[in-house]
C-alpha cells in the first residue's frame, strides 16, 4: 500500500534534498508538498510541473491584538490536527521561527506518526546564539507558557542576529536524514541564467537596507556595487521572501533575477565570481570561487557580525573567502598562490 508522504518546506535551504525526496517517492508513494509560508518558493515548484500536490499553507501573521491572535493560533492548531491524520511520512527542515511547522511535529508525535528532519545548513543554530538578556528570559518564560496553552506546543528562546527566535523544545527525540542530493536534481529542477560575453558576477542581496544589524548599510552597498561594475555585469540575486532593497530598482546597470528562484538551483557556469554579505545562500552555492565581503559592512553589534561569519565559515563543499571590497578582483602574488597549492 502506497504511503502518504508530506514534504514541509519551510526555507529556500534544503530545497534540494526536498526535490530528491520527492524524486525517490513519486512512483510509488503519493507524496504533498507544503511551502508554509513561502509564495517565492510556492511559485517555483509550480513552474516544474511536478506530479505531485503543491500547497501555500500562510501561517496566521502576529497582529497587534493579541486576544485575537491567540484565538487565531488555537483555530489553526485544530487545522493542523486534522491535516496530519492525512499523511504516514512527514519530512521537514527546520526546528526554528515555525509555529505551524512545530504544532505538526507535536501532533505527529503525539499520534506516533512518522517524522524526519533533513539535514541543512539550518541543523544547529542555537551554536550561533547570543545570550540571552534578563529581560528576554522573563519574556520567555511568559512567552513559553502562553504557547503552550494556547496550542500545546513546547518551545524554547534563542537570540539569533540581534533577534529572538523560537525553537522546538521537542526536536531531539526526531531522526535527522543525510539526504544525498544527485546531480540529476540540479540538472531537472535547475534553471539556467544566460550571461553574455562579458564576466558576470552574481551577488545575493537580502534587502539588507531593512535589516535592524546593519548600520550605513546603503553607502556600504553602493561601494561594493561599484567595485564589482569594473569586474563585469552585475547579477542580483533577492531574497526569495524579502525581495532586493529598494534603492537598486533606480540602478539600470544591475541585471535582477527572479527572487522564486532558490540559490541553490540557480546554474552558475555563466559566472565567474558568487559574492555575498551575510546570505546563507552562499553556503548552498555550487560555485568554486564563492566571496563574502562581510568584513567591509558596519554592523550594530560586532557579536551579530562574527556569528554570521562563523555560519558562513561552517561549510561543507566549496568554501567561502572573506574579502574586503577593495580586494575584489586582485590577483595573489606567485608566492601566495604557490603555497596554497
Amino acid at each position: 500500500m502506497a504511503a502518504r508522504v508530506l514534504l514541509i518546506v519551510q526555507s529556500p535551504i534544503g530545497i534540494a534534498s526536498i526535490l530528491q525526496l520527492y524524486v525517490n517517492n513519486a512512483d510509488k508513494n503519493s507524496v504533498t508538498i507544503a511551502c508554509i509560508g513561502l509564495k517565492g518558493v510556492y511559485e517555483y515548484l509550480l513552474k516544474l510541473n511536478l506530479k505531485c500536490e503543491v500547497i501555500l499553507i500562510q501561517p496566521v501573521a502576529y497582529s497587534q491584538n493579541k486576544i485575537k491572535y491567540l484565538a487565531r493560533l488555537r483555530a489553526q492548531k485544530m487545522a493542523i490536527d486534522r491535516l496530519c491524520k492525512e499523511y504516514d511520512l512527514i519530512y521537514f527542515t527546520s526546528i526554528y521561527q515555525d509555529l505551524y511547522t512545530m504544532s505538526i511535529l507535536s501532533e505527529c508525535q503525539k499520534n506516533n506518526i512518522k517524522v524526519f528532519r533533513i539535514s541543512t545548513g539550518l541543523n544547529n543554530l542555537h551554536q550561533y546564539a547570543n545570550p540571552i538578556s534578563i529581560l528576554g528570559k522573563v519574556v520567555e518564560a511568559i512567552t513559553v507558557r502562553l504557547i503552550r496553552w494556547i496550542i500545546g506546543v513546547e518551545i524554547n528562546f534563542v537570540m539569533l542576529s540581534g533577534r529572538y527566535f523560537f525553537s522546538y523544545k521537542n526536536s531531539a527525540s526526531i531522526p535527522i536524514l543525510e539526504i544525498e542530493v544527485k546531480q540529476e536534481i540540479y540538472q531537472r529542477f535547475g534553471v539556467s541564467v544566460s550571461g553574455g560575453p562579458s564576466k558576470n558576477i552574481l551577488l545575493f542581496e537580502s534587502r539588507g537596507e531593512d535589516a535592524g544589524y546593519f548600520t550605513d548599510y546603503q553607502n556600504n552597498l553602493s561601494e561594493l556595487l561599484d567595485r564589482l561594475k569594473l569586474l563585469g555585469v552585475v547579477y542580483i540575486k533577492p531574497h526569495p521572501t524579502h525581495g532586493a532593497s529598494r534603492f537598486l530598482a533606480a540602478d539600470d546597470d544591475l541585471k535582477i533575477l527572479n527572487k522564486s528562484t532558490p540559490a541553490v538551483m540557480i546554474d552558475l557556469k555563466d559566472f565567474s565570481m558568487i559574492v555575498g554579505i551575510e546570505s546563507a545562500a552562499l553556503k548552498e552555492a555550487r560555485h568554486p570561487n564563492l566571496v563574502s565581503v562581510i568584513d567591509s559592512f558596519e554592523f550594530v553589534n560586532n557579536d551579530v557580525k562574527e556569528n554570521f561569519k562563523k555560519y558562513l565559515s561552517d561549510v561543507s563543499g566549496s568554501e567561502i573567502q572573506f574579502k574586503l571590497i577593495e580586494q575584489l578582483g586582485l590577483i595573489p602574488p606567485p608566492m601566495a598562490r604557490s603555497i596554497s597549492k
